[in-house]
């Protein structure tokens, strides 16, 4: 029987763990397996662990224009639900003025991308989604350029178009009456435009939730660390 070599055995072992362990290291300091798993997780609707795997990949990569854009659409969706979810485990002090910082920096990495990416349709949905991160920070002149740019990349986009409109409405509604209305009629007003809002935003939440589902099986086709459809069925 041939003798056993105990330390060439150990040699051997310590120089597969090495390898496991390189190989482990190389997938995780890919930015696009890390953008991959972060879309995985986003469809299964664990928005926080989508976010890590995609800062993850901006740590690497920090001008990776699909870890930007995936991340803004992660946060953006986390905030609306942060803020607008009847749940009780969601309760929590200041969550408006938490989603607020969600959605502003939602906006600032959507800007970010916008100034990475090149192609048109992709593009588009960088403004289009740009827009609505300002609208639901009531930031209408903001949401307002944001729809024009992306209109003017597809004239054609009737979600664009309609969400331009309502962007136009709002600022109009809230520029406040005329000097013959009084402070109550006034604070009545404010107070029916914002059950309206929330109404509103309640209504696009859903719509962009129920669309995200009927999305998903085509999604599980998409080559790694491709950007995600934008939620943009209001």
């Amino acid at each position: 029987m041939k003798k056993v070599n105990v330390l060439t055995m150990f040699k051997n072992y310590f120089v597969l763990i090495l390898i496991i362990f390189a190989t482990d290291l190389a997938i995780a300091q890919n930015p696009n397996q890390l953008i991959y798993e972060g879309n995985k997780s986003y469809k299964k609707q664990d928005m926080q662990t989508a976010m890590n795997k995609y800062n993850e990949a901006l740590k690497i990569q920090p001008n990776n224009k699909k870890a930007l854009y995936n991340l803004g659409n992660a946060l953006y969706k986390d905030a609306l639900t942060l803020k607008y979810s009847n749940n009780l485990a969601m309760n929590v002090n200041n969550k408006d003025s938490i989603a607020q910082l969600m959605l502003q920096r939602s906006a600032e990495l959507f800007t970010a991308a916008a100034q990475l990416y090149k192609n048109k349709d992709s593009l588009q949905n960088v403004y289009h989604n740009l827009g609505n991160a300002y609208l639901f920070q009531k930031k209408y002149d903001e949401a307002i350029s944001a729809y024009k740019k992306a209109l003017k990349l597809n004239p054609n986009d009737e979600d664009t178009r309609y969400n331009l409109a309502f962007a136009l409405k709002q600022k109009k509604d809230n520029k406040g009456g005329g000097g013959s209305n009084n402070q109550q009629q006034q604070q009545q007003q404010k107070q029916q435009q914002q059950q309206i809002n929330q109404e509103q935003a309640e209504r696009m939440l859903q719509t962009l939730i129920q669309k995200e589902k009927e999305l998903q099986n085509k999604k599980e086709q998409q080559p790694a660390g491709r950007p995600q459809k934008p939620e943009k069925d209001w």
